[in-house]
Order: structure tokens, then C-alpha cells, then sequence
């Protein structure tokens, strides 16, 4: 198959409506310079001398359990791997590893709901302090005190995204097993609130939905309530319990499996598991693709000479992602418009 065949896919896997470009137009050069790089390396196969990207899973512990989430899915069936807090000092030396060699990005979550770390804000800090372009972290909201919104902003996150589903109380409530509605968004509405206080205007906040048969029907209603208040409302079609349903049938209508298709996660990002397992791909929840382990080996080593990431990226290259199992039925291969 020749390579022009081959179509990467970059940020296919989810759907976005941007409310606001005010933080991106504030950031420094040193953010766009990142930004077209996670577009071109994908595009040119282009391996850097580290990743420019690391999902840091700082826990894999939650205070939720959400009906659609893997960590849901793998604590049910006995293969969560054994809860844990990473070591602040193991999590420095990643991110010392990472700045001189090119890191320019780390988000804070994998499978666990970061804000439970006592140290999260000591995170963001010293991460920032080093020299990391983007800080960032996904959360359910619902430990997001006032106090601890206050020890972020003052450390330097760069990005949030809140995990609500619905604006909806039965709904929400539903899904996000343990929320509560009224805590939810009286958190996410303080934090709006003390970035406008404290002028942290590169901050951006973004809101995530799963659709699902609970809330595909307020989309619409979803959007129109969020789009005055955010910068970003990403959706995405639950991919766990909503397997062959209705709903999901429904948003693919139209959209065919890739022949061919090349992941641009391999040449953008690697995850870092709370226990030193390092993942080429952030929807390898069952942690099939591991390249190595961040405790004993440095990440730019097995970045670069991973056996298994060489397989990797020479199969994607050349389009034959389904001949790797964990890839085959991959989301990210369903034809859509944004293809690059």
C-alpha cells in the first residue's frame, strides 16, 4: 500500500464546538510553536527526541463511578490495576527528563480523577516552574473546593476540562454514579468566577460530554447553555456501554472504517501509568500496547527505541493498523470530515 494511501488522524476522537479564542489569541509563542508541531510531526512521521505530550496518570483512584467509564468497566470485572498515588519525586523526574529533550504538554489524569492527589497543586507548580508549556487535567469537578481552585490558578494550570454530561440533575446524577449536581456546578461556576478575579486570561475551560441514550437528546440544550461561559465544549460517543446502541448507531450513520488510517498519538504523546507503565495510546485501558516502564527505563529510550513502538509506527505507516488487535476496532479509524 503506498503511503499517500494512508490517511493520520489528529484529534479524531472527539467532536468540538469553540465558544471563545481569547486564551489561545494571550498565549506566547512557545504554545504555537507546540500546536503546529503536534499537527506536522503525525503528518511526517517525524520522531521526536521525547514525546511532546505526556498524560501523567498522578492517581488512578476516583471518587466517582461513572456508567460509560473504562476505569468503571476494569474495576468491575477485577482488571483495575492496584490503586495507587504517584511518588512526587518519581512524578519530577519525568518532567526533569522531559524539558531539555522537547516535552512540551503534560496532562495530569489517566484513569483516576486527579484532584484526589493532596499534591496536585504542587504538581501543576513545579511542572510550570520547569518550563512546561501547557499544563493540564480533565475532573469530575466535584472536589474542586474554592480553595483548591485558587492553588491552581496561582500555580499555573493552563487548561481544565470538566467532565458533566448533562446540565440535567436526574441525568447527571445518573451517570456520574456519587455527583452531586448542585456541588458539580457550584465548583465549575467558582472557578469561572476566580479566573475572571484573578485576570488568568491563557487560562482556557472547557466542558466534556459523552453522549449516550441518557442525554443524546440535549445537545443542543447542552451547547446553548455552556457556549456563554466556557471557551470549549468537546462531545464524544461512549465507546464502553453504548457499544452497538442505538445512539451510537445514530452518530456514526454515515461513517465508514478507514481501509487505512495512520494514528498520529504515535508520534505525538505517551502515558505514563501511575505504576511506571508507559502507553502509546490514551484509550489503551487495558494497557495492551505497553512499550516499557518509566521506572527503570527513560522515557526519551523507550520513546525512540521501543521495540514495540517501532512495530507500532512502521504498521500505522503503512495503513495495516488492523493487524494489531488493540487497534483494529479502534474509534479513531471511523472516516470523518477532518481527516488529514
Amino acid at each position: 500500500m503506498s503511503k499517500t494511501a494512508v490517511t493520520t488522524i489528529i484529534n479524531r476522537n472527539l467532536r468540538n464546538f469553540k465558544c471563545s479564542e481569547g486564551w489561545q489569541n494571550a498565549r506566547d509563542e512557545r504554545y504555537h510553536t507546540y500546536r503546529r508541531n503536534w499537527h506536522a510531526y503525525p503528518t511526517t512521521h517525524h520522531v521526536s527526541d521525547f514525546p511532546l505530550h505526556l498524560d501523567i496518570e498522578i492517581t488512578n483512584a476516583c471518587n466517582l463511578r461513572c456508567r460509560m467509564c473504562a476505569r468503571t468497566l476494569l474495576d468491575a470485572t477485577g482488571d483495575l490495576p492496584e490503586t495507587g498515588f504517584m511518588e512526587f519525586d518519581f512524578y519530577t523526574r519525568l518532567i526533569d527528563q522531559g524539558v531539555s529533550q522537547g516535552l512540551a504538554s503534560v496532562k495530569l489524569n489517566f484513569l483516576g480523577e486527579p484532584l484526589l492527589h493532596p499534591r496536585v497543586a504542587d504538581m501543576v507548580a513545579y511542572a510550570k516552574e520547569a518550563g512546561v508549556v501547557e499544563v493540564m487535567c480533565n475532573t469530575n469537578a466535584m472536589l474542586l473546593t474554592p480553595k483548591l481552585s485558587r492553588d491552581l490558578l496561582a500555580a499555573g494550570l493552563d487548561s481544565i476540562f470538566f467532565s458533566v454530561d448533562s446540565i440535567r440533575k436526574k441525568v447527571l446524577e445518573h451517570i456520574r454514579f456519587g455527583s452531586h449536581f448542585e456541588t458539580v456546578m457550584g465548583n465549575i461556576q467558582f472557578f469561572l468566577g476566580a479566573r475572571q478575579q484573578l485576570r488568568k486570561t491563557t487560562v482556557q475551560v472547557g466542558v466534556n460530554m459523552v453522549l449516550m441514550e441518557n442525554n443524546a437528546d440535549e445537545l443542543d440544550e447542552f451547547l446553548a447553555f455552556w457556549k456563554p461561559q466556557v471557551d470549549r465544549v468537546n462531545w464524544s460517543v461512549d465507546q464502553h456501554k453504548a457499544s452497538g446502541s442505538s445512539t451510537q448507531a445514530e452518530l456514526a450513520r454515515g461513517k465508514t472504517r478507514l481501509e487505512a488510517f495512520c494514528c498520529a498519538q504515535l508520534w505525538q504523546r505517551l502515558v505514563v501509568c501511575v505504576d511506571g507503565t508507559c502507553l502509546p495510546c490514551c484509550l489503551d485501558h487495558r494497557r495492551e500496547l505497553a512499550v516499557g516502564d518509566a521506572y527503570t527505563t527513560p522515557i526519551a529510550e523507550i520513546w525512540r527505541h521501543s521495540p514495540r513502538y517501532e512495530v507500532l509506527r512502521r504498521l500505522h505507516g503503512q495503513g495495516r493498523y488492523q493487524d494489531i488487535p488493540a487497534c483494529h476496532a479502534c474509534p479513531f479509524s471511523l472516516d470523518e470530515e477532518a481527516a488529514c
